[in-house]
């Protein structure tokens, strides 16, 4: 496994990382022998958005023992209600699931505490001219949180978040078809739940995203990559915008050759 350092946060992570949301409703067995398997080999990012309980506290288990050997990507306001996974912008509510999730992973730190999936400017002045980011940073001064990160899939939001050095770490959705694609298309993506590229149009090489990584680049914030494989998408010739499949090593590639880009997480 080759490792990077993570922007100028000072914590080196693995080229590849762990997303777990596919470990939801496995078998605790399931989840730690998947997470002991990572570690054998190498993989030292665990990215744990995931508010459902179960597979945080599985999560935990598969890390007991070991915890000095990941670097955890744990996420604010993500919440667990009525059986449901949302997003928040109470205070309250995200310290109960902060607190819960260092509870279930057993651990009495984060390494990157990252601020869940702000896609709209709404969400990003609520949050970053409010309550909870004081909260978050008040937990970085304390230690409990190593650096302060974001999880986005807009450009523009992302840019002004590392333009105003709010963030050290940035989690941004990246893969070839995206960086082609433009922003309303990306942002149908999203609201349809990034299912298909239907209404997608290639344009050429979004400069909006290209600023984005020169910005991160020039300013020292790592990203962490999600949806690298496009949700499977880029795999399908029949779905790919492309209309061939591309590989998991070529997107993982593609990804690691951006401008500031530390990791893909891929799960």
């Amino acid at each position: 496994m080759i490792y990077r350092e993570l922007g100028e946060t000072g914590i080196a992570v693995s080229e590849v990382g762990f997303g777990g949301e596919h470990l939801e409703g496995k078998e605790s067995a399931i989840v730690e022998r998947t997470v002991h398997a990572a570690l054998d080999a190498g993989i030292n990012l665990f990215d744990v958005f995931m508010s459902e309980p179960n597979v945080r506290t599985n999560i935990g288990r598969g890390l007991a023992g070991r915890r000095d050997r990941a670097v955890v990507q744990g996420h604010f306001r993500a919440v667990w209600k009525d059986g449901q996974y949302g997003r928040t912008l109470d205070l309250a509510e995200t310290k109960f699931f902060f607190q819960d999730l260092l509870d279930r992973l057993g651990t009495d730190y984060i390494d990157i505490g990252m601020i869940h999936m702000v896609d709209n400017k709404a969400d990003f002045d609520a949050i970053f001219n409010g309550e909870i980011y004081r909260y978050v940073l008040e937990q970085k001064r304390k230690g409990v949180i190593r650096a302060i990160g974001l999880s986005s899939h807009i450009s523009s939001i992302a840019l002004e978040a590392v333009n105003r050095g709010l963030i050290d770490v940035l989690m941004f959705s990246l893969n070839p078809a995206y960086d082609l694609l433009h922003q309303e298309a990306i942002e149908e993506l999203i609201q349809i739940d990034g299912t298909a590229f239907e209404s997608a149009e290639i344009r050429g090489v979004s400069r909006a995203r290209s600023e984005l990584y020169r910005a991160c680049d020039a300013k020292g914030v790592g990203i962490v990559v999600m949806k690298g494989l496009g949700a499977g998408l880029l795999l399908d010739a029949k779905r790919s915008p492309f209309g061939v499949a591309m590989t998991v090593p070529q997107c993982i590639h593609y990804a690691l050759t951006r401008p500031a880009v530390s990791s893909i997480v891929v799960g």
